[in-house]
């Protein structure tokens, strides 16, 4: 999320974005519980894929309303929250109705479990730390507008609501694997390395967002003669984008969980990979550069910015 910081004393504002949020979403992720009841029996990824599908359109409905596509920014790191919970308790019925309600062996579910939770609820907390207004809007979005009301909220459902969604839920198979195939192997080495790599893209993450929000507070307080400077210390210094780093390093850690799990081919395990690979190709390709552009324009200092620090792995690229 890139919003605007529009108001200093924001304290109300935060609560009323936090609690507009939580009803929406309680909305969206309400009619889950009836949809399992009508649509069962399915396979847990597919229930899922089209569960979150119903959530994000409410969203949207809710976005329309308040004229705002950022109410949808939460539902990155929400989605796989209860995404997550339903994983784990899904008895793999019918692909695996041997397994029974939390059957088999719940080592790894557990892990893949523990660890998205940490990245779900603190992404989130940090997505409602900084968005203290309805009127802020990411600036991503804000300038689509420029092509008409029609234009912008189509391009709203499908770029900014459905795309992310079936990214991040694509995302999530290896979790939907490692908590539900994943119960018939034994734990080894791709364990370690999957929560290593999960762990510490947490890691950046975190320390990155909170040397962010640091740096922007400290900017607001003094305001004066703070327009043109750059964030370059702490994790910034040796990578341009680090929490982006971040997020890819815990999507790619989740994904060796396939890889601890044997290389399931049931289902939908055979596309693991895919989330991370569009996620990267999406980084790379398109968030970056357009965060890059905007800086250079606003910040000159960015350009020297630049050419000292790398975009996203730090000493290499």
């Amino acid at each position: 999320m890139a919003h605007s910081y529009i108001s200093d004393n924001h304290e109300e504002n935060r609560l009323k974005v936090l609690l507009i949020n939580l009803i929406i979403y309680s909305i969206g992720f309400g009619l889950w519980v009836p949809f399992y009841f009508y649509i069962r029996p399915i396979d847990a990824f597919t229930f899922v894929l089209l569960g979150n599908v119903i959530s994000t359109l409410v969203v949207y409905a809710f976005s329309f309303y308040y004229n705002n596509s950022s109410m949808f920014d939460a539902y990155w790191s929400v989605g796989p929250f209860f995404s997550a919970i339903y994983f784990l308790f899904d008895n793999g019925q019918i692909y695996k109705p041997n397994l029974g309600l939390l059957g088999g062996d719940l080592s790894r579910s557990s892990i893949s479990f523990v660890l998205v939770m940490i990245w779900a609820l603190r992404l989130t907390w940090n997505c409602f730390y900084r968005w203290v207004s309805l009127a802020e809007e990411d600036w991503r979005y804000n300038q689509f507008r420029r092509f008409g009301s029609f234009a912008y909220w189509f391009v709203s459902l499908f770029g900014f609501h459905l795309m992310p969604t079936f990214m991040v839920t694509s995302c999530c198979i290896s979790v939907y694997v490692a908590m539900i195939y994943g119960r018939e192997t034994p734990l080894n080495g791709w364990d370690l390395v999957a929560t290593f790599v999960s762990s510490l893209g947490i890691f950046f993450e975190a320390v990155a967002d909170y040397q962010m929000n640091k740096f922007v507070d400290e900017k607001k307080s003094k305001k004066k003669g703070s327009e043109g400077k750059i964030m370059d210390q702490g994790l910034w210094s040796i990578s341009r984008h680090p929490n982006y780093l971040g997020e890819l390093l815990f999507w790619w850690g989740q994904s060796f969980f396939y890889v601890a799990s044997g290389f399931p081919s049931i289902g939908w395990s055979s596309y693991s990979y895919y989330g991370p690979i569009a996620l990267t190709l999406l980084m790379i390709g398109y968030s970056i550069p357009a965060m890059e552009q905007r800086s250079v324009e606003k910040r000159p200092a960015f350009k020297e910015y630049q050419k000292k620090t790398k975009m996203l792995i730090p000493y290499v690229f």
